[in-house]
C-alpha cells in the first residue's frame, strides 16, 4: 500500500541562486500514522509543512522537489484548488490558536466556515448544530451553549481545542500540528495531545507534530524525523531511534532532554547552527560534532540506509567519543 504522504527531495529557497532553508528533504507517512518533526529552531520544520499546504511566507518558494498526498501531486495544483484542499484534506493548527480565530465571530460561525466551505452547507440552523457536534467531538462541556460563545471567553486549552475543532471539521486525511501545546501548562498539555491521538487513531488520520519536546514525540508518534539546518539528518521509528541513535545530533538532542528522575547529566551541544548557504559542503553538524573528521567536510552528506526503516545523513552512524565508548 503506498503512503498518504510522500514528499520528495523538497528544495524551499528566496530565489534559484539563494542558499536552500529547506534543502532536499524525503519522507513518507501512512493513514493512521503519526510522525514527530523535531529539530533546533530555524532548522526548517514549520517551513517544510508550510509547504505541504503552499503556504510559504512572501518571497520562498518550492525550488525542487514533488509533494504527494494519496497520489495527487501538490505543487501541480491551481491556488484555487489548494483552497479547496486545505481544510478539506488537509489541516493546519497552529501554536497560537488566536492566530486562527477571529475574535469578531462567534465560534459557531467560525466552525461553520469550514462545512460551508467542504461539504456545501449553506443554513445557519444546519451549520450551527455541526458546529454543536464538532465541539462536543473534541469534549468541550456544554457545546450548544460554547457555540455562540467569542474567543476571549475561552480558556488557552479551550481555545486549542477550537482550533482544532476548525481543523478536524471536515475530516482530513493529514493533520499538521506545529508547536500546538507550547503556551498551555503540563495538565492540559497532555490532554490535548491525548486527545490528537485519540482523533488520530478513531479517523485513522495521519499526524505530523511538530515540536522541540521530544518527550512528547516518544509518547505519542510512531516515527520521527530529526531536521538540523534545513535537511532531514535522521528518520525511523520512535522506539529505535531514542533508545540508539545514529546522528550525533539526534544523541545531542536526547542528551539535553531533562529526566524526571535525574540518572543522567544533561549534555549540551557546543556552538550554534549554521547560516543558510554558510556550509560549503560537508555535513553541516561537523562543527559542532564530538566524532567528526576530515572526510565529514567533504562532499554532500545523503541519508544512508541503515535498515529496519531507519536512516542517518552520517559518515559514521552510531559512533560515540571515545571517553562515552569507554564508559
Amino acid at each position: 500500500m503506498s503512503p498518504l504522504l510522500h514528499v520528495e527531495t523538497l528544495r524551499i529557497a528566496a530565489g534559484p541562486h539563494a542558499p536552500a532553508l529547506v534543502d532536499g528533504i524525503s519522507l513518507e507517512l501512512d493513514r493512521g500514522k503519526a510522525l514527530g518533526l523535531v529539530g533546533e529552531s530555524g532548522a526548517g520544520k514549520t517551513l517544510a509543512c508550510l509547504a505541504l499546504l503552499r503556504l510559504l511566507p512572501e518571497g520562498l518558494h518550492i525550488q525542487d522537489g514533488r509533494i504527494r498526498l494519496d497520489g495527487q501531486e501538490l505543487t501541480a495544483l491551481t491556488d484555487t484548488e489548494m483552497r479547496r484542499l486545505r481544510g478539506g484534506r488537509i489541516g493546519m493548527v497552529l501554536q497560537n490558536p488566536l492566530s486562527s480565530l477571529n475574535p469578531l465571530m462567534r465560534i459557531g460561525d467560525q466552525i461553520g466556515e469550514a462545512f460551508a466551505v467542504h461539504r456545501g452547507v449553506r443554513w445557519r440552523t444546519a451549520l450551527w448544530k455541526l458546529a454543536v457536534e464538532a465541539l462536543r467531538a473534541v469534549r468541550i462541556p456544554t457545546p450548544e451553549q460554547r457555540v455562540s460563545a467569542y474567543a476571549h471567553q475561552f480558556s488557552g486549552g479551550m481555545r486549542q481545542r477550537v482550533a482544532i475543532t476548525m481543523n478536524i471539521a471536515c475530516a482530513p486525511d493529514l493533520l499538521i500540528a506545529d508547536e500546538p501545546t507550547t503556551a498551555l501548562d503540563a495538565t492540559i498539555r497532555l490532554q490535548v495531545l491525548r486527545l490528537l491521538g485519540d482523533i488520530r487513531r478513531e479517523r485513522r488520520m495521519a499526524l505530523i507534530l511538530v515540536t522541540h519536546d521530544l518527550p512528547m514525540v516518544a509518547r505519542f508518534c510512531d516515527d520521527v524525523a530529526v531536521m538540523y539546518a534545513g535537511r532531514i539528518v535522521e528518520r525511523g521509528p520512535v522506539e529505535a531511534i531514542f533508545a540508539n541513535p545514529a546522528h550525533p545530533y539526534t544523541r545531542g538532542l536526547i542528551g539535553a532532554t531533562p529526566r524526571l528522575d535525574g540518572r543522567r547529566r544533561l549534555a549540551t551541544i557546543a556552538g550554534q547552527p549554521p547560516s543558510p548557504g554558510s556550509i560549503a559542503s560537508g555535513c553541516a553538524f561537523a562543527s559542532r560534532c564530538d566524532v567528526a573528521d576530515a572526510g565529514c567536510r567533504q562532499g554532500r552528506i545523503d541519508l544512508l540506509d541503515l535498515g529496519e526503516q531507519r536512516a542517518a545523513a552520517c559518515r559514521k552512524p552510531f559512533a560515540r567519543p571515545p571517553a562515552e565508548a569507554a564508559a
